[in-house]
């Protein structure tokens, strides 16, 4: 792993309820898969999907949901996929009126 992934990795840590978290949190998983760091994508990925219970209306939920299915799909995890298309398509039933829904 190398510095800027540490950093990353660091400054999510605490973070959570901040605006930025989602785009440092895509900035690592970005980071991570140019230079194949699957070990990185995949703990960013368990960060992804533990971060989005209990912030179903925060406003990078739907951001954080569709990077966790863009990038699970580069790695060998254990992310139930449809699991997490049944969590993103309750989301959306119970957000219909959400300016992120059509993101």
């Amino acid at each position: 792993m190398n510095k800027v992934i540490q950093v990353g990795i660091e400054w999510l840590k605490g973070r959570e309820e901040s605006g930025q978290w989602s785009f440092v949190w895509e900035g690592i998983l970005q980071h991570a898969s140019t230079y194949n760091f699957d070990s990185v994508i995949d703990e960013m990925l368990d960060y992804g999907i533990n971060w989005l219970d209990g912030r179903e209306d925060q406003l990078q939920w739907a951001f954080v949901w569709q990077g966790i299915l863009k990038y699970a799909k580069h790695v060998s995890s254990s992310i139930d996929k449809a699991k997490l298309l049944d969590i993103g398509v309750n989301w959306l039933i119970e957000r219909e009126s959400s300016i992120q829904w059509n993101y």
